[in-house]
């Protein structure tokens, strides 16, 4: 099954309001940058399907000076659920955000902080059935986070595990 899960939206400069459009795998890679080191922190591991998780991306930048990455669009990052039985599609904006002072990515020296939201229903569902219960959530089960990006600097941070237990 095929399926899409936007989740972890955010971006290192203000992210735009457009709405998302389809884009596949092969997701963009870029050459990541030494010094720069980053983690997913979730409030909950173990939750009910269907329930949004506001987390953050920390990423420590270990080199005493600001890494930048100034072609380009403004990057944005979607951190995914997936498992064995389950790897969505990405959807991204169509638009290209371009930062005007910061450049398409930009990492100041020390820690920062990226909110994110990771969603655990199934995208691909809930595009096509936008309001309402609808059976789009996620069947129950473990599933492991993964940092997608439209080409950023930052490695791949650890998988975190959550666990999705049957709504009531």
């Amino acid at each position: 099954m095929s399926a899409l899960l936007v989740v972890g939206c955010g971006t290192s400069a203000n992210p735009p309001a457009a709405a998302p459009t389809t884009s596949t795998t092969p997701r963009p890679s870029t050459k990541k940058a030494s010094g720069l080191s980053d983690r997913l922190i979730l409030p909950s591991y173990q939750l009910l399907s269907g329930t949004p998780i506001s987390g953050t991306l920390v990423v420590v930048n270990s080199t005493g000076k600001t890494i930048e990455k100034n072609q380009g669009c403004v990057v944005r990052y979607q951190v995914i659920l997936e498992n064995d039985r389950y790897k969505p599609t990405v959807v991204w904006p169509l638009d290209c955000e371009v930062s005007l002072t910061h450049g398409a990515e930009s990492f100041p020296a020390g820690v920062m902080r990226i909110p994110i939201t990771v969603t655990t229903v199934d995208g691909v569902c809930a595009k096509r059935f936008p309001s309402g219960p609808n059976g789009c959530d996620l069947p129950p089960g473990v599933y492991r986070t993964e940092l997608v990006t439209t080409g950023s600097l930052l490695p791949p941070p650890p998988p975190v595990q959550v666990t999705l237990l049957t709504p009531r």
